[in-house]
């Protein structure tokens, strides 16, 4: 039996994972004892209580390693690799000062333990089943988030130079959004929003967006999705582009025009059609400028007005405009 308090807010509606895999919510006191449930929402946007690390491999005690405190415990897969490391907080983080610190500790102690990047540290597996899961208690007394804080990289305390973004810089995952899911369906629709205005067949098209997703979802994430959930994705954007084809043709075809009263003199109607034409080019070159100086900071080149103007290939007159993205 554990040794110190489970805490959260008791009337709180949580997550949590029945054995099926079907998740549900639920009040936090009427599952959190509960041996047949999976896994359990420990943390939320607004509350904090616990840092949790989502190991994806056998070395889950990695975390020595780097010195770190001992988790309060930790919960094993029995049957594969895997396992959730725990630090429980004495106290409820709610605070914006306490949040950022949060946030803070669990992405140095994610780097240092080796855990996986993705997890947002919610959902962890509960320490009461013991049909999936071994418990492992290693420390019965609970941290101060204050006391946790002296374990962190000095520089991650530091927004120009955090250790953990140099890290992921390094990884082989190159996107972050609201998770893998969203981030490989937007990448994809994308692509297939081009793809059916030129597609003929069907068939064609739906092997064509799931050849390119399995490409992506390999070059895109570290711990790649599953191909259920790969699949799940495709056949929802296929579906949507075939039942759309022609909305979605037309809506290239119209896409950056501008509609202008047909009462209009030519003259004012000239007038508007520039303004607008202008607007759109600024925009164009903000972009331009935006993406340059993000591929030149990946490649360490010096950034200044003649550089970004060179490589852009646009006027110095324009970038000179656009100066205050350099920061």
């Amino acid at each position: 039996m554990h040794h110190f308090e489970l805490h959260f807010e008791p009337q709180y509606r949580v997550l949590y994972q029945e054995p099926t895999g079907s998740w549900h919510t639920a009040i936090w006191q009427d599952i959190a004892t509960a041996p047949s449930i999976k896994r359990i929402q420990y943390n939320s946007e607004t509350l904090q209580n616990y840092i949790i690390i989502d190991i994806d491999n056998d070395n889950i005690y990695k975390f020595r390693e780097s010195n770190l405190p001992e988790p309060n415990f930790i919960v094993k897969n029995k049957h594969k690799s895997g396992a959730h490391l725990f630090w429980v907080l004495d106290r409820t983080i709610v605070t914006p000062y306490y949040k950022k610190l949060w946030q803070k500790i669990f992405k140095d102690f994610t780097l240092k333990s080796g855990g996986d990047t993705l997890n947002k540290g919610f959902i962890g597996k509960n320490l009461n089943n013991n049909i999936d899961f071994d418990y492992l208690e290693l420390e019965a007394v609970a941290y101060n988030i204050n006391d946790l804080k002296q374990y962190i990289y000095k520089d991650t305390l530091k927004k120009e130079k955090s250790p953990y973004r140099e890290d992921m810089s390094k990884k082989k995952v190159k996107v972050q959004g609201k998770g893998r899911n969203v981030d490989l369906f937007n990448k994809v629709r994308l692509v297939a929003y081009q793809d059916i205005k030129r597609s003929s067949n069907d068939d064609d098209f739906k092997m064509i967006i799931l050849n390119y997703a399995k490409k992506l979802n390999k070059e895109l994430f570290e711990y790649p999705l599953e191909i259920n959930e790969l699949e799940g994705i495709v056949k929802s954007i296929v579906k949507y582009c075939l039942e759309n084809k022609s909305k979605i043709k037309k809506y290239e075809k119209t896409r950056g025009k501008m509609e202008l009263d047909k009462l209009l003199s030519v003259k004012e109607r000239q007038r508007l059609g520039a303004n607008y034409s202008s607007k759109i080019k600024a925009t164009k070159n903000e972009m331009k400028i935006k993406i340059a100086i993000i591929e030149m900071k990946k490649k360490e080149l010096k950034i200044n007005v003649s550089s970004v103007a060179k490589y852009t290939n646009l006027s110095r007159v324009t970038v000179t405009k656009n100066k205050h993205f350099f920061n």
